[in-house]
């Protein structure tokens, strides 16, 4: 708490002093607040004596300087400056509740002076005793001439206090208050982030922007916000507003055109990145935006043209690569994937989705042993990969590799009890092999509890009801399977199983029919099907 006084600090404190009456307090004395002004002349010994003090302050002779300051309170006993330099020294020796109580008695002639209250606060901060301190603080915070430390301070007292809703507030309040304190609203924000509290922070990374536009941390956080609370046309307006004050930027065009996108305007998305292109000139970003918007309205062509555009003129990022592999994924042409792929799986070793669209694609075409290479490259570059994972434990279950399956299913469940696919198709794996069958039956029963309306989850549970040979209720999961969905073959053919084994034989026989007319080729079928 040691405050080292040059000379100049001296006169400085002298002149804090002479605002404040030298004259002794009447016998039933008013206690002046912060709006009051005093005028009256110190006493000229008494100012001595208070200088000569703060020299001894300043040599750290606290014992000297408190018999200064006693003199000088004798003849001026309502000068508050006497009674903070006098608690100071006391604070400095060691003497916490003397101290304390020559600053209460500063505060009982002014209850607003400014250093009176920082020192309190600061004291009961320094002492734990944080309650107290907050008090103080408020107080410095209400003062008519307050200062901006005194928000920051109580915000950072706030999250000692464990109460970072109120420091948030607080920092909100710096930054009203003293728009120059742009370190205050960072520190909001970044509270506001933590706290979860998404509209808020969005609305004041929307003030950052416009204070420092070219903080491209800002703007992506800003974006990710709006496109989490849904407030596309918000973040338009603001990002527009950026671009009026500051002029035109690429990168907030871009975002412009991807909030238009994600509202449900594609044609104004489109045009807006046209527009970029020729003022800016050729960029990967924008390239690849147009091939997602033209994926995902199912315009391959274009797709496919933007997704070569990329590749041509970004050779060394993968992203017109994947493009392009998409859009024939998309056309369920595997082998076009994999032509586009192959060639550049090793250059882009570590690219995620070059590794698992190559692995995916190779086992849409049943090609096993390479799809598991590249899937495993592709878990081993994002080990967190559910649709890695999802579609290994569909291959190696195919494989009857049931092992490995079930550790993954297993893996995906514990992670995430919600992941309805995952506990649909570990209880149809199985039914199918007829083991652990009321395992299955609860995994079934939490998938179609999660999506009611799911046909095949249905039919999943119908048919654990079929292997535990409940007829009846297998019967009724598996008919509104159907009626929700009437063009899956092997759904028809469970159904026309259930009817068999009910002695339904006609009725059976018009299912496996259908069944067969979906999936020509199955053999298992073509015994099922009666001849006519």
């Amino acid at each position: 708490m040691h405050r080292s006084l040059n000379s100049f600090w001296i006169l400085l404190l002298a002149a804090g002093w002479l605002t404040q009456s030298c004259v002794p307090p009447p016998a039933d004395p008013v206690h002046h607040s912060s709006e009051e002004e005093i005028t009256s002349e110190p006493n000229p010994q008494a100012l001595k004596y208070f200088m000569d003090a703060q020299l001894y302050m300043n040599q750290e002779n606290y014992s000297m300087a408190i018999l200064e300051l006693q003199e000088a309170l004798e003849l001026d006993p309502s000068a508050g400056a006497i009674l903070v330099s006098m608690a100071e020294c006391y604070w400095n020796l060691g003497k916490v509740e003397k101290s304390e109580s020559h600053l209460k008695r500063a505060l009982e002639l002014n209850s607003g002076d400014a250093e009176a209250l920082e020192l309190l606060a600061n004291q009961y901060a320094v002492l734990q005793q944080y309650s107290k301190a907050e008090l103080m603080f408020i107080r410095l915070t209400e003062l008519k001439d307050s200062k901006s430390d005194y928000f920051m301070a109580l915000a950072e007292l706030y999250m000692i206090m464990k109460r970072p809703k109120q420091a948030t507030d607080t920092y909100l309040s710096a930054y009203q208050s003293f728009p120059d304190r742009i370190d205050a609203l960072e520190q909001a924000v970044e509270l506001l982030l933590r706290l979860k509290d998404l509209e808020r922070a969005q609305e004041n990374f929307g003030k950052l922007i416009l204070i420092d536009p070219a903080n491209t941390r800002y703007l992506n956080i800003f974006v990710d916000l709006v496109l989490l609370n849904k407030n596309e046309e918000e973040g338009i307006v603001v990002l527009e507003k950026v671009n009026d004050l500051y002029g035109k930027s690429e990168e907030r065009l871009s975002h412009i055109a991807s909030l238009y996108y994600q509202s449900g305007n594609p044609q104004k998305a489109t045009e807006i990145l046209n527009n970029i292109r020729q003022e800016f000139g050729m960029s990967s970003d924008v390239i690849s935006q147009l091939t997602t918007i033209y994926l995902e309205a199912s315009e391959y062509d274009s797709a496919y043209k933007y997704s070569n555009e990329f590749i041509e003129h970004f050779s060394d990022k993968p992203g017109g690569y994947v493009n392009r592999a998409l859009v024939a994924v998309n056309l369920e042409k595997y082998d076009d994937a994999i032509k586009v792929l192959l060639p550049v799986s090793e250059k882009f070793f570590d690219n995620y989705s070059i590794q698992y669209i190559l692995g995916s694609a190779y086992h849409s075409l049943n090609i096993e042993k390479k799809a598991e290479e590249y899937l495993l490259r592709a878990l081993d570059i994002y080990p967190e990969s559910r649709g890695v994972k999802h579609t290994l434990a569909i291959m190696y279950d195919s494989q009857q590799r049931w092992e490995a399956s079930d550790s993954l299913y297993t893996a995906l469940i514990v992670s995430d009890s919600s992941d309805a696919q995952a506990l649909n198709n570990y209880a149809y794996s199985l039914a199918e092999r007829g083991v652990s069958l009321e395992k299955a039956l609860s995994m079934a029963l939490q998938a179609i509890e999660l999506e009611p309306e799911n046909s095949a989850y249905l039919d999943t549970v119908g048919w654990i009801y079929f292997k535990k040979g409940n007829l009846r209720l297998s019967l009724k999961y598996i008919q509104e399977s159907v009626e929700i969905e009437n063009t899956n073959a092997v759904v028809l053919e469970h159904l026309g199983d259930v009817l068999t084994s009910d002695n339904r034989i006609s009725e059976a026989a018009d299912y496996y029919k259908k069944a067969l007319d979906l999936d020509q080729n199955n053999e298992r079928l073509k015994a099922k099907v009666i001849p006519e």
